[in-house]
């Protein structure tokens, strides 16, 4: 297939997006490639070429100099000027009344839908409306707190889903604390990947996840995310995070009264709590996960370890049909995997290597590279086995889950000049 180019974000995507960094301001001056990677127009090559820079020729004196950055084009720097602020840095703990003064504050309140019968009483019309209530602080992304209250159109509760988070970054060894809910992205999504991510498009790093290990939970999806404490540790090249998670999440119970057991026969995750039966799944399954990252820096790229536990209260047991044959069972599931991201003289390499908790493989492998400042290429390739599952994936696939397809897929984004630009992608998959 030929595109050129992909579909709007969804309303959650772009809550997401907007507690990814999208409005915030970042100082140019202590931005780590971290936090570059959640513009997710930046290619790998231009967030090296930032690091590289600044590490070279010291801290920058005005946001002009981002014109000197090799690969960072007029394109790239309108779209990331609004984001970036040149400041000196002050302390976090000193003054921290004055640092709550000097934060940015900010409070947003949506509502919407469709009246569907104007006979009803007022009452019952005002249920049919969507609300959202979002409150956010942000002090330059080392001290962030925020809570949400959101219910759906037809739920009665205000507060039917609800959220909060307190986060601290940067703090000597410690590079990111978060307390309350958040997101875990790990690797190229093989084994658990809960924040946004680019799908299958035109876009050449559609085919590359990128993003913070934990990140603060600020949309509006019920199920995929976690709640508990996420810590996350560096000392000089190497790094360690882990987190833990529980909370309830929306499932089918069945219940066998004879013999007096239950279990669940399915993962809801639409997060709609309308109709008594929608009511009844509301938080009926109870989830605790854990995991653990261990990743090594070096002056070509990074290299990670990650572990991911999940288990429930109830086993998990979908009906006996030939699609469920390979389907996740029993009360825990374990993956793990191996991914890496670095930088050769071919280009941008990247891939993942995954198993699950029976010894199914998945990997993922892939290649973007720049042919001058107009041509970039990517190439990917996938291969992830009939019998491979993981709980909470997100991969470059037709699905986007893990498992049960191979296929290879290769990019043209051409830029004659800065009012033109050609993007072309095919791919081809075969499933089982």
């Amino acid at each position: 297939e030929t595109a050129i180019s992909h579909g709007q974000a969804s309303e959650q995507e772009i809550n997401e997006m907007n507690g990814m960094g999208f409005g915030n301001k970042y100082n140019v001056n202590s931005i780590t490639a971290t936090m570059l990677e959640n513009f997710l127009f930046l290619k790998p090559i231009q967030i090296n070429q930032f690091i590289l820079y600044r590490k070279n020729f010291g801290n920058f004196i005005s946001l002009m100099e981002l014109q000197a950055i090799p690969e960072w084009d007029p394109i790239t720097i309108r779209k990331i000027l609004p984001m970036l602020t040149l400041e000196r840095e002050q302390p976090l703990v000193p003054a921290i009344k004055q640092r709550i003064k000097e934060g940015d504050h900010r409070l947003l309140y949506r509502t919407g839908g469709q009246v569907k019968n104007i006979s009803e009483n007022q009452d019952r019309l005002r249920h049919q409306y969507k609300q959202l209530i979002n409150y956010r602080f942000n002090f330059r992304n080392l001290l962030q707190w925020g809570i949400t209250f959101e219910k759906d159109a037809g739920e009665k509760n205000l507060a039917d889903h609800h959220s909060l988070f307190a986060s601290i970054g940067n703090k000597g060894i410690l590079k990111k604390m978060v307390l309350g809910d958040y997101t875990v992205n790990m690797g190229q999504g093989l084994i658990h990947w809960q924040g946004y991510a680019l799908g299958r498009s035109s876009n050449m790093l559609s085919c590359y996840r990128q993003g913070e290990l934990f990140r603060p939970h600020t949309g509006t999806d019920e199920n995929r995310f976690c709640r508990g404490i996420a810590a996350h540790l560096q000392k000089n090249a190497i790094e360690l995070a882990a987190f833990v998670s529980n909370k309830k999440i929306d499932a089918n119970i069945i219940t066998d009264t004879a013999n007096n057991n239950a279990w669940a026969s399915s993962l809801l995750l639409s997060g709609l709590h309308r109709t008594k039966n929608e009511l009844t799944d509301k938080k009926a399954l109870q989830e605790f996960i854990a995991g653990a990252n261990l990743k090594l820096n070096s002056r070509l790229g990074k290299t990670s370890l990650n572990i991911i536990h999940t288990a429930f209260d109830h086993p998990i047991k979908k009906r006996n049909e030939p699609y469920n044959r390979f389907a996740i069972s029993g009360r825990q599931w374990q993956n793990a995997s191996i991914d890496h991201a670095v930088s050769t003289r071919v280009g941008f390499l990247f891939g993942e290597m995954a198993l699950d908790k029976k010894g199914n493989r998945a990997m993922i492998a892939g290649l973007i590279k720049s042919l001058g400042s107009k041509l970039d290429i990517a190439m990917h390739y996938r291969n992830m086995g009939i019998k491979f599952r993981s709980l909470a994936s997100n991969v470059f696939s037709e699905s986007q889950e893990s498992g049960n397809e191979k296929g290879y897929f290769f990019n043209i984004n051409y830029s004659p000049s800065p009012l033109h630009r050609f993007e072309i992608f095919t791919d081809q998959y075969q499933q089982n």
